[in-house]
């Protein structure tokens, strides 16, 4: 714990990861000092490919939740990884909706997840949780912890005497990510408003904006609109795709107030517009602004 981020004595430091697609989160897990071993986990034969991977200084292996559609299944990756006594680290940050996943990477075997708290949990922007086996958690906490105690007098020492932690953490690498007790709170209160919300409906009051906003920008001319259900990667909402010139992207982000869409990495002439967190006014705000930039062209 004291000699991280320098890995190079451990004998185990090299954790397996996705090789980064549209979306690259992996810099926190290198930023540990873990070395990364990149594979195609899109592969027809990535399980394959992963298990050659594996070596006797792998310490893990890591998966990012993207889409519906799981490649490979974390439930079979689950069990590739448990073949080799390794744990499965799933970021799943962008998996809710539904709120059945939740639980679902748990009980298809991953070791650890992370979830958003400022997503669709609508916490605390800066918030998270991470849930999973115990020991995985504990060690996670000892990183972050501030903890200016002497070995005796320390309210943890059993697990001195257990002989699981040398002596009281001192600043682990995580000692700049620690959570404040304002987040915490926020966030435990967000999760259990969470378990209690009318998803169905969420889900007509979003697609009721979805549709005035596609019907309202399919009015304009030159504009090519699409209303899709499910989103791109299989989520359940819906979503307004447009095409538009970067250009007229770059003037609706100048409006006031800003109309900022969502990206497609790989069409820079496509852009999504998600209902979630939209008021009431807002989709003929939406329409609006599209109609005053247009005029301009």
């Amino acid at each position: 714990m004291d000699r991280l981020p320098d890995t190079s004595a451990f004998p185990r430091n090299q954790i397996i990861y996705p090789k980064p697609g549209p979306f690259d989160y992996e810099h926190p897990i290198r930023a540990s000092g873990a070395r990364l071993i990149e594979i195609d986990y899109h592969a027809r034969d990535a399980l394959d490919r992963i298990e050659k991977s594996i070596r006797s200084t792998t310490a893990a292996i890591g998966y990012a939740w993207y889409e519906v559609e799981e490649k490979p299944k974390v439930r079979e990756l689950a069990q590739l990884a448990h073949r080799h006594d390794l744990p499965l680290i799933v970021d799943a940050a962008m998996s809710l909706p539904p709120a059945e996943n939740l639980r679902k990477f748990i009980q298809d075997g991953a070791d650890l997840v992370v979830f958003s708290g400022g997503k669709h949990i609508a916490g605390p922007q800066a918030s998270g949780i991470l849930c999973g086996r115990g020991d995985l958690i504990r060690g996670t906490w000892v990183q972050m912890v501030d903890m200016d105690v002497r070995a005796g007098t320390w309210s943890l020492q059993r697990w001195v005497e257990q002989g699981w932690i040398a002596r009281p953490p001192r600043h682990g690498i995580g000692r700049s990510m620690k959570v404040g007790k304002e987040a915490i709170i926020g966030l435990m209160t967000a999760l259990e408003a969470y378990l209690t919300r009318d998803c169905t409906a969420e889900q007509k009051r979003w697609r009721a904006m979805a549709e005035e906003v596609a019907a309202g920008l399919a009015s304009i001319a030159g504009l090519r609109v699409r209303l899709l259900f499910p989103a791109p990667n299989g989520q359940p909402f819906p979503t307004v795709q447009i095409d538009l010139p970067r250009s007229l992207q770059n003037e609706l982000r100048s409006c006031r107030p800003k109309i900022i869409l969502a990206e497609d990495e790989s069409n820079p002439k496509r852009v999504y517009l998600y209902p979630m967190c939209l008021r009431d006014d807002d989709p003929q705000r939406i329409v609006s602004a599209f109609e005053n930039v247009l005029k301009k062209v």
